[in-house]
């Protein structure tokens, strides 16, 4: 979109939406990775088709010394052999080697390993999901577009996008630019290449405007990969166009468009780049343009111009050699993204004009996040998805994100001799030729496997971990649909385990652990309900999947769940019902008492005087104190001496005689307590021995003393010295 036009908000708020569904077996972290050194060509991001007998071209970024080629296809069922059949080298370009493949080759994605000496040093690398094979060529292509994923905020939303594309299973991802939202923000390129990485089928990506921001390409180029190339699957001729960040095709990349198709007369052509040729902003139209049915040709570009871009009739010249090019080679179908909106346009009856809405980013009104599904045969007819047939002129029209979910029951990790899977198509549309892998152990021959019910087709393979079986099967729109693949019957019922407490506190909340999990096919359904009497509550028990950037669960050992019933009066009882998907049933019930209130009393503890700080059970309160209780044992403990208004008081005693100045009180009925201090004495003298001389005796007798001496100092006796 135009810088500034932004919807972002909302595509956030409607990611964390979509990761609110459910739970078990997570992708591994991942790593950003250089996807272009030393391997530049084929890419992740541009695998390279390759029949069985057939040959490719290895780009490889080595120094002229390199020799040795050695080279083969990886992927979980093994390793195949591919033959150098030559290599040339150009300076700055590095070297060019021509693999042959074997003349028997199985369909599907590979890695490709491949290494060689240079220098003296031997290199082996492994580029992963690099090369698309076939047995044989095929007679149409069946692809999915999406665009404008805007990492990392459409990162759920991409996540979502590649669950649900495993499960369809076109041949073909095309991707239309805006892949990242920020070039050089490093979680976008970790959460793009790490969801690539998911896919089943082969994915090719191209550059839009965002693409370019922040780094001018150039990390698009190491972690993205090529901004325009060329790919050739037999009949059908594929080519990418990078709009830049101005909005148009220069003369350049026109030029050797043009070489492209010369080259290639009688393929079926399809071109892809961002900014669409015809289409509009909505805040230029208010959603009034709907895309429709038009008619003309590059010799007359102003009767096209009122439906086409603006970034495009700025640059008239190039615009005007981009559609001579697709009226001159024919080509059918022109993907493009950019505007964050659906806009079909056919021109001339035959060219297929198609924008998409956005994966992630933001959205105009009444828009939402969705991809196409587009079928084109060899004979250049294309055929949309149903949801684009219905809604041709009238967007949104591409198939929501988000309708279509699968689980599989039971490990599906060879571990196991059954797996089901069940399928909920919520779409508007029917899902044919959808895609299901069940992993079961090789302990049991794989004759002694069959499916409940028979799939459309299917095929097995056996691998390091046991059988892969792959079957295509038909799911009508808005239908559930259940499969199971085992070696044996099962007879067995699900077993059931309720984790709850036996007592809760009346009216709060109880929360309980389900648990439940079969030996046999899997666990098909689980059915929880509560009751405090005669009625029984159904409980909502989530189902899953959860699929959001980095984490994929969807697959079940088992099921469990984390529930919460409401606060209950007396009692409360949980009950659990589980189906197997052989038709086995369980049922398990577990109740919990709801734990009685202690009755409350008061106690009170006053003091003579007040004032003073004792302590209950520890705690200190200052008298006079009185508090309401549950019923118990309590300790109080009066302090030997207390202050009160600067005088000093000694514990006494309490009211009833007591002593000691702790004592424990059983409160099973209101108390009171009260302790009695007296005010603490001044010292008294203590006594020298002998008999007492009362005070007065001891006053008179110092006088006379007194006396004595004065009279002695004037030489006068005492009369009692006399004689």
């Amino acid at each position: 979109m135009k810088p500034g036009t932004g919807f972002r908000t909302a595509a956030l708020t409607a990611a964390i939406l979509l990761g609110l569904v459910l739970s078990v077996a997570t992708i591994q972290a991942y790593t950003t990775v250089v996807i272009n050194d030393p391997i530049m060509s084929p890419l992740p991001s541009r695998p390279e088709p390759l029949v069985a007998g057939g040959s490719f071209n290895v780009q490889v970024d080595a120094d002229q010394s390199a020799a040795g080629w050695r080279a083969r296809l990886v992927s979980t069922e093994g390793n195949i052999p591919l033959a150098a059949a030559g290599a040339s080298y150009a300076a700055g370009k590095g070297w060019t080697v021509i693999l042959d493949a074997p003349p028997v080759l199985e369909s599907g994605l590979y890695g490709l390993n491949f290494a060689f000496s240079e220098g003296g040093k031997s290199v082996n690398v492994t580029q992963g999901r690099c090369v698309w094979a076939w047995s044989e060529w095929p007679t149409a292509l069946r692809l999915t577009q999406a665009t404008d994923i805007h990492e990392p905020y459409g990162k759920d939303f991409f996540a979502v996008f590649a669950y649900e594309t495993n499960f369809l299973y076109p041949d073909m991802l095309v991707v239309t630019g805006d892949t990242v939202d920020i070039e050089n923000t490093a979680s976008a390129w970790t959460n793009l290449q790490g969801t690539l990485a998911e896919f089943n089928h082969p994915t090719y990506l191209l550059p839009g405007n965002h693409d370019y921001s922040g780094a001018k390409g150039t990390l698009y180029s190491k972690y993205g990969g090529a901004h325009n190339y060329t790919v050739t699957v037999g009949d059908f001729l594929f080519i990418t166009l990078s709009s830049g960040s101005e909005g148009y095709i220069d003369m350049g990349q026109l030029s050797w468009a043009e070489g492209v198709l010369a080259r290639n007369p009688g393929k079926v052509k399809i071109i892809a780049f961002h900014h669409p040729l015809f289409s509009s902003e909505y805040e230029d139209d208010q959603g009034g343009l709907t895309g429709g049915e038009i008619t003309g040709s590059y010799t007359d570009m102003e009767a096209l111009s009122s439906a086409m871009y603006f970034s495009w009739k700025e640059k008239m010249p190039e615009a005007t050699e981009l559609l001579r090019l697709i009226e001159a080679y024919d080509v059918r179908l022109i993907l493009s993204g950019h505007v964050h909106r659906d806009m079909i346009y056919i021109l001339n009856g035959s060219h297929y004009f198609i924008t998409t809405t956005a994966i992630g980013g933001g959205l105009p009104p009444n828009n939402y996040h969705g991809y196409r599904l587009i079928k084109l045969d060899n004979n250049g007819n294309v055929e949309l998805d149903p949801y684009a047939q219905s809604r041709l002129y009238s967007p949104p029209n591409s198939i929501p994100i988000g309708l279509l979910t699968y689980i599989y029951k039971n490990a599906n990790d060879g571990s196991g001799s059954a797996v089901s899977a069940h399928i909920v198509n919520g779409m508007e549309m029917s899902v044919d030729d959808a895609r299901l892998e069940f992993l079961v152990s090789g302990e049991n021959p794989a004759e002694t496997y069959s499916f409940t019910p028979e799939p459309d087709s299917y095929t097995v393979v056996t691998t390091g971990e046991g059988y892969r079986f792959v079957a295509m099967v038909d799911v009508p729109a808005e239908s559930e649909y259940s499969i199971t693949l085992s070696a044996e019957d099962d007879a067995g019922d699900p077993r059931i385990t309720i984790d709850m407490p036996e007592e809760y506190k009346e009216g709060e909340e109880l929360l309980a652990t389900i648990h439940v999990e079969d030996a046999g096919w899997g666990v098909k359904s689980v059915k929880a309900w509560y009751s405090s009497g005669a009625t029984w509550t159904p409980l909502d028990l989530p189902q899953g999947p959860t699929i959001v950037s980095g984490q994929w669960d969807y697959i079940y050992p088992y099921d469990e769940y984390n529930i919460t019933i409401p606060g209950q009066a007396g009692q409360v009882t949980l009950k659990v019902e589980a189906e197997d998907y052989a038709g086995n049933k369980a049922e398990a019930q577990i109740t919990a008492t709801a734990a009685q209130e202690p009755q409350a009393y008061t106690l009170s503890v006053t003091t003579q005087p007040s004032g003073v700080q004792v302590t209950v059970n520890g705690n200190p309160k200052t008298t006079p104190y009185s508090e309401s209780l549950p019923e118990g044992t309590y300790v109080v403990e009066a302090p030997p001496s207390a202050t009160v208004s600067a005088k000093e008081y000694v514990f006494k005693q309490w009211s009833d005689g007591r002593t000691t100045t702790s004592r424990a009180v059983t409160l099973n009925a209101d108390a009171s307590l009260t302790v009695v201090y007296e005010e603490k004495q001044a010292p008294q003298p203590e006594p020298s021995g002998g008999i007492p001389v009362p005070a007065a005796f001891i006053a008179v007798g110092l006088a006379g003393a007194f006396i004595v001496a004065r009279r002695a100092r004037r030489g006068k006796a005492h009369p009692f010295f006399k004689k």
